[in-house]
């Protein structure tokens, strides 16, 4: 870890309580998409104590709770990802899922605006629920433990502001198909207590190499700890056997239109 960014009105050198530590995996590219103006990089910084006490400073900046992002390797994730970076790579994996090539169809702007429709997504989970990122950046998954009701008003307010949103950038048509869409998700989400993959997806170049498996362990380990049943909807078929080698199975097909289903998929409490 080395880059070391510090307040725009601090005096260069000199002790400030603004500072910010990234991994160093993330480059000055990174810095420059996603800190903001106020913060610029002091190149010569390479150590700094307290540590930890800066990266939470990190997180608190992009509104990221300490705890709620993880490696999937099990290593806790201290500091590493703003929303706009988790959002980008959930863009990157769903870009070619069916359900957004249904929803946004050719939008010459398609990969910025499947970002900014999961910004809201990543915040919710920042505050309610889990956020699992893959080494490198590859691919994230959202999950919720069993004390939250995804679907409460929070989520509904929310899910307004994302149609908002979607109805600037894509149109109103892609606005409505994503309206009807999540309203016939919502419709079939299972009444019994469980926990629940929201989203879960790769990058292209990540795909096949055992990263989807690392990145669901977590929430099946929860589930199994817990003594709970999980659920998840699939919605590319390609994904359906990958599930059921969890442990899930078919639970219920969930009509969008007359070409498009998505599938919700239950996995029992661990005996």
């Amino acid at each position: 870890m080395f880059i070391v960014h510090f307040d725009r009105n601090c005096i260069q050198g000199e002790r400030c309580s603004k500072i910010v530590v990234l991994p160093q995996e993330l480059n000055s590219t990174f810095a420059k998409n996603f800190l903001n103006s106020n913060y610029v990089c002091h190149p010569k910084a390479s150590k700094l104590q307290g540590f930890n006490a800066a990266q939470v400073l990190y997180l608190n900046k992009f509104g990221i709770n300490s705890g709620t992002v993880t490696m999937s390797n099990n290593l806790t994730l201290e500091s590493y990802s703003s929303i706009s970076t988790i959002a980008q790579v959930l863009a990157e994996s769903f870009a070619d899922d069916p359900s957004f090539n249904l929803v946004f169809g050719q939008n010459p702007n398609r990969l910025a605006t499947i970002r900014a429709f999961f910004e809201p997504f990543v915040a919710d989970a920042t505050k309610r629920g889990k956020i699992i990122m893959a080494p490198n950046l590859q691919g994230a998954c959202i999950w919720y433990p069993t004390e939250v009701e995804i679907f409460d008003e929070q989520f509904e307010q929310m899910l307004m502001e994302v149609i908002k949103t979607l109805t600037k950038l894509a149109g109103e048509e892609s606005a409505q198909r994503f309206q009807h869409l999540i309203e016939q998700v919502g419709n079939h989400e299972p009444q019994q207590s469980h926990c629940e993959v929201f989203f879960l997806g790769l990058k292209p170049s990540a795909r096949g190499k055992g990263i989807g498996q690392d990145l669901i362990k977590p929430v099946l380990d929860y589930a199994d700890k817990n003594q709970l049943p999980c659920y998840l909807v699939s919605s590319n078929s390609r994904n359906i056997s990958f599930y059921e080698r969890q442990g899930f199975r078919k639970y219920c097909s969930i009509k969008i239109n007359d070409t498009y289903s998505m599938t919700g998929m239950w996995r029992e409490l661990s005996c």
